[in-house]
């Protein structure tokens, strides 16, 4: 097997999806019922978890644990009408995640064209979170490199409930597609709460690929003290949580197979605005991967997000070894170290470090089903 031809091998087997893959991007004749998902744990290790060392076990942090059902019928005449629920869990305890909603990952109906494009409604995710993630250093970093708090939604933990998504068909590598989300039936007609406005565009052809998206959100619940160790923003303490009136995200994202080596890199932006103030938080991420002969792989990858005078960089590097197509062992390391203003380090889904640094290896396996 060439070095060109594992490099492919190795990317099917250790993504799970590429731009806009939670959605059929063409018709496909026939009926289907598909049970999918993939399990990940494995044991983590903190240097500091306010204020002490802690190993503990995890999951979902190299590749989503999740449980889904995709179905598809044929109607007829080049259209099908489709559906995709699925639900997250914790392989450790049971338990399920994403909320603890019965299908909180997602859950929409639509129908797929075959020169129209596809349309579905329901709970999805937004543009910046269907695609952008393979570009990010969080692919192989896993969860606890996703960019900081995950404000821009690369990561893909936030999901849009009633909206409509329209994504088009392939057109020599082209395709695009734009999504609006309703607000929920509890908010006042005149409220703009939980709206959301999102677009995007996607390029692949050949061994480049590339993607530009964009997102408004609307009346957004955050606490940056706690969710991204600051002690003031908009020139206020931050002292708990509060209300953005809106948040706009954007991004752009590009790569590159080279023989073995996969080069990426991602810019975004988050900007935020509160009672006539604004912050952005941009985000500048690049990463490599080299894929060895035995179904190998060796990562590394830096981030660095700014907000005000407050800075965190990070670090992460990551190995992976694919026993088969669908089983994988790892072991990854991320290290983040805060500056400027900023008050601590802290990585997503983890507990805040009490100094500015922060430590954490892992080893683990992903199984896919």
């Amino acid at each position: 097997m060439n070095n060109r031809t594992l490099a492919l091998f190795c990317l099917a087997c250790a993504v799970p999806g590429v731009a806009f893959s939670e959605e059929p991007l063409a018709y496909v004749p026939g009926n289907s019922v598909t049970l999918y998902g993939s399990i990940d744990a494995g044991i983590t290790y903190m240097s500091n978890s306010q204020g002490s060392p802690r190993t503990f076990m995890d999951s979902g942090v190299f590749r989503a644990s999740r449980f889904g059902f995709k179905g598809r019928e044929d109607l007829g005449g080049g259209l099908s009408a489709i559906f995709t629920l699925e639900n997250g869990f914790f392989p450790q305890n049971g338990n399920a995640a994403a909320g603890g909603g019965i299908f909180g990952r997602q859950s929409y109906v639509g129908l797929a064209g075959a020169t129209l494009g596809t349309v579905t409604m329901g709970r999805q995710y937004d543009f910046m979170g269907s695609g952008l993630y393979q570009y990010a250093s969080a692919d192989t970093g896993g969860v606890y490199a996703f960019h900081h708090g995950d404000y821009d939604h690369v990561g893909g933990n936030e999901r849009t409930n009633n909206s409509v998504k329209y994504v088009s068909p392939i057109w020599g590598g082209f395709h695009f597609g734009a999504m609006y989300g309703f607000t929920d039936l509890t908010a006042a007609p005149s409220d703009p709460a939980q709206r959301v406005v999102s677009a995007g565009a996607y390029y692949d052809r050949g061994f480049f690929s590339a993607m530009a998206t964009f997102a408004n959100l609307y009346d957004v619940v955050i606490n940056p003290g706690t969710d991204l160790g600051v002690s003031s923003i908009f020139g206020l303490p931050a002292t708990g949580k509060i209300t953005a009136q809106k948040i706009t995200l954007a991004a752009l994202g590009a790569s590159y197979i080279v023989g073995p080596v996969k080069i990426r890199g991602e810019i975004t932006d988050v900007k935020m605005y509160y009672n006539g103030r604004a912050a952005s938080m941009p985000t500048y991420d690049s990463s490599l991967t080299y894929y060895f002969n035995a179904g190998a792989s060796l990562s590394g990858g830096v981030q660095r997000t700014t907000l005000g005078g407050a800075a965190w960089t990070q670090y992460s590097a990551t190995y992976t070894y694919a026993l088969s197509k669908r089983t994988t062992v790892y072991a990854m390391a991320n290290f983040q170290r805060a500056s400027g203003t900023a008050r601590n380090a802290i990585m997503p889904t983890l507990t805040p470090s009490s100094t500015k640094t922060e430590f954490v290896p892992r080893i683990g396996m992903t199984h896919f089903f």
